[in-house]
């Protein structure tokens, strides 16, 4: 099954990073609505509603760092030097 589906190298940083922007915009929103309505206590609710934000933000936090990465630790290590 692997042989049928290649990966070019060049192209997978990007296909991951397009991953993440999708689960961070739509799929912890979707998650985050569904613990809104779920009919179940309020303790589930919650804990659905968590972990749609946890999703959003962890996923969000790496797309960024990526994004970003080399120009942020080169500001921070100009600030840590001055």
């Amino acid at each position: 099954m692997r042989q049928l589906i290649k990966v070019n190298p060049e192209q997978r940083q990007a296909r991951d990073q397009s991953v993440r922007v999708f689960t961070a915009a739509v799929a912890a929103p979707a998650l985050i609505y569904a613990g809104y309505r779920f009919p179940g206590t309020g303790a589930t609710r919650m804990m659905l509603m968590a972990l749609g934000a946890a999703l959003a933000y962890t996923n969000y936090g790496i797309f960024s760092e990526e994004l970003h990465g080399e120009e942020e630790q080169e500001s921070e290590a100009a600030k840590l030097l001055t």
